[in-house]
């Protein structure tokens, strides 16, 4: 069967990459043929993209845009995965020529996070009437969705022929969207390879001895202190990893960007992960490291980072999850010095494996 897939094939980002490699590698093995629908929108740029409130960060965004920009013109992180041949720079030209599959799939992260506006390519509007599409993990980030896009997404999704998500709120908001449907909850396609998969096409480092970090916000004092904390009591440096034109820069850490097949390799010879990202937390548990997530401020008032705790609450680990200000040094030393049972983390990631595969076979 000719597969298309929609996600963000084209990020900059690891995680992303390694999302839409894991799939397309499970429908391979499956047998069919596949590719990612190369929808590719032009980067914009506005005038607070290049100014900031200090001349330094200032200056690290220009770098940031600089980066952005060489990372896009080379290719590197589309490397892992097989592109369509017609490439498409807007929604007008992939309404008025779509590409023809025999099942369409919106792909995993967050392609469904509607904070504002629906995005309408993401739930595969563009497919030629009657055809057979499907979701597979799909994010709905926070699912923060305004009142005023549910009617939009219902539409949306009314002739999907199966729909499943990446965290508990977003089957249960869903599910009320479309009660006559079932909505069914996935694990991320990264649990559906094992270790030595993602080993086969990482970079390994030479460097050993240290910790791997992985943020995607900005950090206060109190999370900082954190960070320096961690590096003390376990004697370690800290390697901080970027995407070219994401992530923080720890001060007190080597800071270098990586492409996903080095990331890959940091995190396998990484001793302990800090990190605010769902990928980084899925590979610290495939890859048997112990971890802390640091979550901003706003993400604790707002009740947690849900892709995060939908991973981590079921089998425990919850409690590796802080804030910064609400957390005391004793609490993050208990962390450190807590073992993690890898057991528990396979039985879970392998449950979550055969309910993917299960849920692929109805359709495929």
């Amino acid at each position: 069967m000719k597969t298309g897939i929609i996600t963000y094939h084209n990020a900059l980002n690891a995680g992303a990459v390694l999302q839409a490699y894991a799939l397309q590698t499970v429908l391979q093995r499956l047998g069919h043929r596949v590719e990612f629908i190369n929808y590719y929108p032009q980067r914009k740029y506005t005038v607070r993209s290049f100014i900031a409130k200090s001349p330094f960060r200032m200056w690290n965004n220009w770098k940031d845009i600089i980066n952005g920009i060489r990372y896009s013109n080379k290719g590197i992180f589309g490397q892992l995965l097989i592109l369509g041949e017609i490439s498409y720079n807007s929604e007008s030209e992939l309404n008025e020529h779509p590409p023809i599959y025999d099942l369409y799939i919106a792909g995993s992260d967050q392609i469904w996070n509607a904070f504002r506006t629906v995005q309408k390519f993401f739930f595969l509007n563009f497919a030629p009437k009657g055809s057979r599409k499907i979701s597979f993990a799909a994010s709905l980030g926070q699912c923060k969705i305004p009142d005023v896009l549910h009617n939009e997404i219902r539409e949306l999704l009314s002739d999907f022929e199966l729909i499943s998500v990446r965290e508990k709120n977003g089957v249960d908001f869903i599910q009320s969207l479309l009660p006559e449907k079932t909505i069914y909850h996935i694990q991320d396609p990264t649990c559906m390879l094992k270790a030595t998969d993602y080993f086969s096409i990482a970079e390994i480092p030479n460097e050993r001895n240290y910790i791997a970090s992985y943020m995607l916000a900005l950090l206060d004092k109190g999370q900082n202190k954190i960070i320096n904390l961690i590096k003390q009591r376990l004697n370690r440096k800290i390697i901080n990893l970027r995407n070219p034109d994401t992530c923080i820069r720890l001060s007190n850490a080597k800071n270098s960007i990586v492409t996903p097949r080095q990331w890959l390799g940091y995190m396998i010879n990484a001793d302990f992960v800090i990190c605010s990202s769902f990928h980084a937390v899925m590979f610290s548990l495939i890859f048997h490291k112990p971890f802390i997530v640091i979550q901003p401020q706003l993400t604790m008032e707002q009740g947690g980072n849900a892709r995060i705790h939908s991973l981590l609450e079921p089998i425990g680990l919850i409690n590796r999850c802080v804030y910064g200000t609400h957390d005391s040094e004793n609490n993050i030393i208990e962390i450190l010095q807590k073992n993690i049972d890898w057991e528990t983390v396979d039985s879970y990631l392998q449950n979550g494996t055969e309910n993917s595969l299960n849920y692929l076979k109805r359709i495929l």
